[in-house]
């Protein structure tokens, strides 16, 4: 019995050595469970998630409502007398469509914006806006919130920069802005610079285009921009009527020769102290493929020595202004001056001066020279009291001095009686 016991003893023993071996036996692993295969028929789900799209397309058909047209707009702001600064308190929503590009430097940090009544300046504090809002394309502004302001005569929309009218913030242009669909530029007005429009403002700020002009001789074979300034350049008619090209020394074409020839310009219409300017898009809107005609603003060249036998005409006597000594100078009698304005002819005539001439005729106010008139030269001279002068010769000695803000004559000591035989300017 105690020999039963013992044999029972060793075989629980062995038992318990063999279990922690058995436990960790690995050699014969389990196989994973095959992949799960699709379902040959899937269900949609029924709570589908949109892919998030953090830059989404705007809406090229969007839903706003417009409320004014820009000149309307302007409106408001002429009729609260034009302040420096116009806050928009009221629901304000014009639309438009972009004529300018800020692509070539010319235009910075604002965009020019037409709707069918006029134009306007929107000022965003953001560069490269062509890359949003390229020529064409339409806009709305929410005006509430945002400022009114004029600059040198161009009434602006922008924001407000430390309480002075500036550009909107960059982080509130989306609240402002709206985009719309993207077509074509605005056909451009034909400026007639021979008989310029009545309402003028309403121009301002718009797409136009002016025909049959040149830079002068005097400068068509210069660049668009002198030195590191923002320079105007001119183009003239053949009538002389001029309007001036204004370019930044931003623009990728400020040190490109102006074009020769003569032909049509394309632009934006701004206006500067009430001097008319284009602002150029690109040169590719200069489109001069006609030859140069003769420049209606150059002078005779310069004649005389200012003597009574052989006196000045009116270039030489522009190149003499300031000569110590009077001088005698020669002109056909073509009219008068008033309020620094050249008026041709003897209707509403004044004493006080009258106007001379190489040619007579004359009617381009560059070309044209002022005389004024005392004691005796004004009582037989003067047009108001002597019409049947205009168009005569006439040689006058003086001062040749400023005179209605330009090179005059001026404090006579002597004049030689008008004549119909003597010609002036050869």
């Amino acid at each position: 019995m105690k020999k039963l016991s013992t044999i029972y003893r060793i075989l629980l023993l062995g038992l318990l050595f063999a279990l922690p071996f058995t436990a960790c036996d690995n050699s014969d692993p389990v196989e994973p469970p095959p992949p799960a295969q699709p379902d040959p028929d899937p269900k949609p789900d029924p709570d589908p998630k949109p892919d998030p799209d953090p830059d989404p397309d705007p809406d090229p058909n969007p839903t706003v409502e417009v409320t004014h047209t820009i000149t309307a707009l302007k409106e408001i702001y002429i009729d609260a007398n034009r302040p420096e600064m116009y806050t928009i308190e009221e629901e304000i929503v014009i639309g438009g469509v972009v004529i300018s590009t800020d692509e070539t430097g010319n235009i910075h940090k604002e965009l020019y914006l037409q709707d069918e009544s006029a134009g306007i300046v929107v000022r965003l504090d953001k560069s490269d806006l062509y890359k949003s809002y390229p020529i064409g394309k339409k806009l709305y502004i929410k005006a509430k919130g945002m400022q009114m302001g004029n600059d040198q005569g161009m009434i602006q929309l922008g924001g407000n920069d430390n309480g002075q009218f500036g550009r909107l913030e960059e982080g509130r242009i989306k609240d402002h802005v709206v985009e719309g669909e993207t077509g074509g530029q605005p056909e451009a007005f034909a400026l007639d610079l021979t008989n310029l429009p009545t309402n003028m403002e309403n121009h301002y700020g718009t797409w136009v285009k002016v025909s049959d002009v040149m830079f002068p001789d005097d400068e068509y074979q210069l660049l668009y921009t002198e030195g590191e300034a923002p320079t105007n350049r001119t183009l003239i008619t053949r009538t002389g009527e001029t309007i001036f090209v204004h370019t930044s020394n931003n623009a990728s074409f400020a040190k490109a020769p102006l074009h020769d020839g003569s032909g049509t310009v394309s632009g934006i219409l701004s206006v500067d102290n009430g001097v008319l300017q284009l602002f150029l898009n690109r040169t590719e809107d200069v489109n001069f493929n006609n030859l140069r005609f003769d420049d209606p603003n150059t002078l005779e060249p310069p004649r005389g020595n200012g003597t009574l036998a052989n006196p000045y005409n009116i270039s030489a006597a522009r190149a003499n202004q300031g000569n110590p000594d009077n001088k005698w100078v020669i002109g056909y009698i073509v009219g008068y001056f008033k309020d620094n304005t050249f008026y041709p002819g003897t209707e509403g005539a004044v004493n006080s001066n009258l106007a001379i001439a190489d040619k007579q005729g004359e009617t381009n106010p560059v070309k044209v020279m002022p005389v004024e008139l005392e004691n005796y030269a004004q009582t037989n001279l003067n047009l108001l009291d002597n019409p049947e002068k205009l168009g005569l010769v006439l040689r006058v000695s003086g001062s040749l001095r400023t005179f209605y803000d330009q090179p005059g004559v001026i404090d006579l000591d002597n004049y030689a009686q008008p004549t119909e035989t003597e010609k002036a300017g050869q």
